[in-house]
């Protein structure tokens, strides 16, 4: 699967691509730590959270691995379930 960067364009208007590309190192990074964990769908998250990939990286990082320790077992099922919980790393 590979990124839309057009949907995320339609869905959050031209500045978001403009965020993405002033921090695109963490961008990426972030999108190669999950990939790393195992995720499947992690372009999916990008597109409905592209906000949150553009964290610094050890933020990003720190606030995935809380979120998967509070989700315990079959964490990544529990996100697919139900996207909205990786709305939380926003807060």
């Amino acid at each position: 699967m590979k990124l839309d960067m057009n949907k995320i364009q339609d869905i959050f208007g031209k500045s978001s691509i403009s965020e993405i590309k002033e921090n695109k190192e963490d961008f990426i990074q972030n999108i190669e730590y999950v990939l790393s964990l195992g995720y499947k769908n992690v372009y999916e998250l990008v597109e409905r959270y592209p906000y949150t990939f553009l964290m610094d990286m050890d933020t990003f990082q720190e606030k995935v691995n809380d979120l998967l320790d509070s989700l315990g077992v079959e964490s990544f099922e529990k996100i697919d379930e139900n996207m909205e919980i990786w709305g939380s790393l926003d807060e």
